[in-house]
């Protein structure tokens, strides 16, 4: 299997690793087709990779902003997009033991956050299902203009290589 192909569940076996990114295996995408991630774009204002722009979740399925995790602050999603998922694992976080799987930004494949699956807790077992993402590898539509000043963007592109 050539580097960087999909095998037939999705999973990408043989990750190049370029410069900022690092391996990873057993990673479960997104849709696929004949080979290629398909990029969402989502409606209203988006919260987006800080590093390629790809979109991450919609300002409207923001559900808190407070989240923490080893680099600040973080925010509660109820559903983001263009999000590759790694293996589940169980974590030792400060509100307990919690099933996860960390998130992946389909653009660049970095690490953007993580999905939880289980909380043994009772009073946490609103987070089943729900995702995390970090507040420093986040940016908004105004975030993006502010830094890149009167210059426009590119578009991204449908389809991520």
């Amino acid at each position: 299997m050539p580097n960087g192909a999909l095998n037939r569940s999705g999973h990408d076996a043989h990750r190049d690793k370029t410069e900022g990114q690092r391996e990873h295996t057993n990673v479960h995408c997104c849709r696929v087709e004949m080979g290629r991630i398909f990029v969402e774009y989502v409606e209203g204002r988006p919260y987006r990779c800080r590093h390629c722009h790809c979109h991450l979740a919609a300002a409207d399925d923001l559900l808190s902003k407070q989240f923490h995790s080893k680099n600040g602050r973080a925010y509660l999603f109820k559903g983001v997009v263009n999000v590759c998922f790694g293996s589940k694992e169980e974590r030792l976080m400060t509100t307990g033991v919690h099933i996860v799987r960390d998130a992946f930004c389909v653009g660049c494949m970095l690490p953007v956050g993580w999905k939880y699956e289980v909380a043994y807790e009772h009073d946490q077992k609103y987070k089943e299902g729900k995702f995390i993402l970090e507040r420093v590898k986040l940016e908004t539509e105004s975030q993006s203009q502010l830094s890149h000043g009167s210059m426009q963007l590119p578009e991204l592109e449908t389809i991520c290589p």
